[in-house]
């Protein structure tokens, strides 16, 4: 799957996480998931001994996503001008 979102034309996110983040030519920016993964636990909603860890892992990853959007956005209105 990684393969086929790359080979589209998606833009592989570099960040210190296993899992795949990438940017839709549109620029909307995504993650890929295993299909086992335990969503309530990956996002610091379940019990386990990493919730904290996970949470603070979450935010960083919003707050990464978030500025490569604004960058994305920023850059498209300067290629407009």
């Amino acid at each position: 799957m990684t393969r086929k979102i790359l080979d589209f034309g998606a833009r592989k996110i570099d960040l210190p996480i296993p899992d795949l983040y990438f940017q839709a030519p549109g620029g909307q920016c995504f993650q890929l998931l295993p299909i086992d993964r335990d969503l309530p636990y990956y996002k610091g909603t379940g019990d386990g001994p990493n919730v904290a860890n996970e949470k603070e892992a979450d935010a960083f990853k919003e707050k990464a996503l978030s500025e490569l959007a604004l960058r994305y956005h920023q850059n498209g209105l300067k290629n407009r001008a």
